[in-house]
């Protein structure tokens, strides 16, 4: 689990500097990449260290200092949380999925 950690973060990186965006727009998209990137590093650090078994003063202070950094990186993400109308649809396609499991099963 350790090592997928950093394998998402490095995917993540080169997936949003490919982007055609973040190229072409090189101060305002290059930001927010960069938001990003640390606030998927953020979120790395912090699972990383609340996975240990047990804690020393030393993890807890880690981890209490990357939520708060985790919490100020994550406007960057905003845009993509969904409204309403998409948590709605999204709800509605899974009852609807699980009623043709249902119907499958009971055909069978």
């Amino acid at each position: 689990m350790r090592g997928i950690k950093h394998v998402i973060l490095a995917w993540f990186i080169g997936a949003l500097w490919h982007r055609k965006d973040v190229q072409a727009s090189p101060l305002a998209a290059q930001s927010d990449a960069k938001i990003a990137i640390q606030c998927v590093r953020e979120i790395r650090d912090f699972c990383l260290m609340a996975q240990y078994r047990s804690h020393t003063l030393q993890t807890t202070w880690y981890v209490t200092q990357y939520l708060p950094q985790l919490h100020e990186c994550m406007h960057v993400f905003s845009e993509f949380q969904p409204s309403e109308a998409d948590r709605e649809e999204a709800a509605k396609a899974a009852k609807d999925l699980a009623e043709g499991h249902t119907q499958q099963a009971t055909t069978h």
